[in-house]
């Protein structure tokens, strides 16, 4: 009775041993991650008087860069005539902008510097006058902000954020035979606090 044959088999290289064993892992891409943000402050310098805004952003982050798309609204605001305060203009922001953010440090404050471009509006409304008058300006403005972000738990972030904004275009709003009551300044400023919810 002869014995079974056993299948002749080849030894493997060494260098394809040691190939399979140092061959590094793929590394894993960064996640989109989306999210909304809410956020309410003050405006300096861009309406008659100092205005409470408030606004949501859209957005997504990469690593540690962030895009998004934001709008915001502002109170109503007054600038009376020079020679009848019962005469003045009411003044209202509207304002859509879009910004890049980058994180600029780690800990449980996390700062980031953006930068971006928004559209303004502002709308006047005559009061206190004969015939009341409507008048609109709409302007381009770049702007920069510093953000100081502290994460709560891994949905949500609290960020305190201190913005400046340019123009070159600088509307005038007159009130109908009593002259200027506004002029859009070249530079203002905005602070905000506000909650990120990561979708």
């Amino acid at each position: 009775m002869e014995a079974p044959a056993h299948a002749a088999t080849e030894p493997v290289p060494a260098a394809a041993i040691a190939a399979v064993v140092t061959a590094p892992k793929p590394s894993a891409p960064w996640p989109v991650r989306p999210f909304l943000r809410t956020f309410v402050g003050g405006a300096l310098a861009l309406l008659p008087q100092p205005a409470a805004i408030a606004g949501v952003a859209i957005g997504a982050r990469r690593g540690r860069f962030d895009l998004e798309i934001s709008g915001l609204a502002s109170q109503e605001r007054r600038a009376p005539a020079p020679d009848r305060p019962t005469a003045a203009g009411e003044f209202r922001l509207l304002s859509a902008g879009a910004r890049g953010c980058g994180r600029i440090g780690n800990g449980w404050i996390i700062p980031r510097l953006c930068a971006g471009v928004e559209i303004e509006r502002i709308s006047a409304r005559g009061t206190g006058v004969e015939i009341p008058r409507w008048g609109t300006a709409t302007m381009a403005a770049a702007v920069g902000t510093g953000v100081l972000a502290i994460p709560l738990g891994k949905r949500f972030e609290l960020a305190l954020e201190l913005a400046g904004s340019v123009r070159s275009y600088r509307p005038a709003f007159e009130l109908d035979k009593l002259g200027w009551v506004f002029v859009v300044p070249t530079a203002a400023a905005a602070a905000t606090v506000g909650v990120t919810v990561n979708l």
